[in-house]
């Protein structure tokens, strides 16, 4: 499934996987180190969503699993307990078609509802797959529709992905032009699909995210264009997805590309994403007025952004290019604690000799962040998923 390594942008060849035709099967690798944990087979696992489970009763992770002896990917959901070991998983699929788990969330039914998509092996046209869960993590429901928007070898990774107002579910994501906005009735049927390309001062293009207000509408930031406009535009929704105010671009000088969203409790935003300098933060206060931006000028890819209790903010990524100003090896995951002014506070990276990738975050409710990656130096063979806790 090449297309969705492909969102990593870097060479797997390198790395001498059996994901290149022809290779042979690599060397068995290594037990991750003490708290980091693996999980997966002797091919290849992708990462995909994780969230905390209610009653502490750990944490529900969904990717994508090759089989023995397949080179396609069903849906993988695994159940983990607090203390990171795996206590039931399940792999669903259909042969020939690649089928990976997104995002997950619990609706207001108590039903987990997992956003994947489905896509013919060897290319062509994806369609949006969203399984049902109840409670007690058996599959109640799977209903696929297509999407009228470009979608061939669709990926949905740090996809945006909410229930909506009196039901049914908002995906928005980084469309080949323009960022894309789903609407699914409550069944996961996809009900309309559109590109997000002339609203009220300007477009918006790639690299969307939204976020939950306090007030139960969205926030969706983007990249605007055309290019020579540099910063973010910020758009209001309702909490069916409707836009309700204009669009406020933030000029910050630079290209900014956002990657994640997250309210504060003490009001206001996080946007985090790069600039052309590197890695770089927006931080707004709750009149949407007033904005500081913070470039951290690193090449590091950090992505999507929590708040944790003590108000300090939590980054992830992996690394970007060669190494580092830390003096890291190249992909490894990393971390980036900063202070609510956005100040470096602790750098922490997880990885061995190979590629590492970060997916994806969620606090818990004893205070700790589980971190959801790949790894490609630890565990049974190819790439498997990798989790890591940090406590602040």
């Amino acid at each position: 499934m090449k297309a969705i390594y492909n969102r990593w942008k870097w060479a797997l060849i390198c790395s001498g996987l059996s994901l290149v035709a022809g290779c042979t099967e690599p060397a068995p690798l290594p037990a991750a180190p003490d708290g980091e944990f693996t999980y997966g087979g002797p091919e290849n696992e992708v990462a995909g969503g994780l969230m905390a489970l209610p009653n502490d009763e750990g944490i529900l992770i969904v990717g994508g699993s090759q089989a023995d002896g397949r080179d396609d990917y069903d849906l993988y959901i695994s159940k983990i307990g607090l203390d990171g070991k795996e206590s039931w998983s399940l792999r669903q699929g259909e042969p020939d078609r690649d089928e990976v788990g997104w995002q997950v969330l619990r609706n207001r039914a108590g039903d987990y509802v997992i956003l994947g998509t489905s896509s013919p092996k060897g290319g062509g046209a994806s369609t949006i797959q969203v399984t049902f869960l109840s409670g007690d993590l058996t599959i109640r429901n799977q209903v696929s529709s297509p999407l009228s928007l470009p979608n061939s070898g669709l990926i949905l990774h740090g996809a945006s992905f909410y229930e909506m107002d009196g039901g049914g579910y908002l995906l928005g994501y980084a469309g080949l032009s323009y960022p894309s906005l789903v609407r699914m009735d409550a069944s996961g049927t996809v009900t309309s699909a559109e590109g997000l390309s002339m609203y009220a001062t300007g477009n918006m293009r790639r690299a969307t995210q939204f976020c939950k207000r306090p007030d139960g509408g969205f926030l969706l930031a983007a990249l605007p264009s055309p290019g020579n406009v540099f910063g973010t535009a910020m758009m209001m929704m309702d909490g069916h997805g409707n836009q309700d105010s204009s669009v406020v671009i933030y000029l910050v000088g630079a290209y900014f590309s956002v990657m994640g969203i997250c309210p504060r409790r003490s009001g206001g935003y996080v946007v985090s994403g790069y600039s052309d300098d590197g890695h770089a933060m927006l931080l707004l206060d709750s009149s949407m007025v007033n904005g500081v931006m913070v470039d951290r000028e690193n090449e590091d890819w950090l992505g999507p952004v929590v708040e944790l209790p003590s108000g300090n903010l939590l980054f992830g990524g992996h690394d970007h290019f060669s190494l580092d100003n830390y003096g890291n090896a190249p992909d490894d995951l990393h971390l980036q604690l900063c202070d609510s002014a956005g100040n470096d506070l602790r750098y922490v990276t997880y990885g061995g000799k190979a590629t590492e990738a970060f997916a994806a975050m969620c606090p818990l409710p004893d205070g700790r962040v589980a971190i959801l990656g790949e790894t490609f130096s630890y565990g049974d063979g190819g790439s498997d998923l990798f989790l890591v806790f940090f406590q602040e």
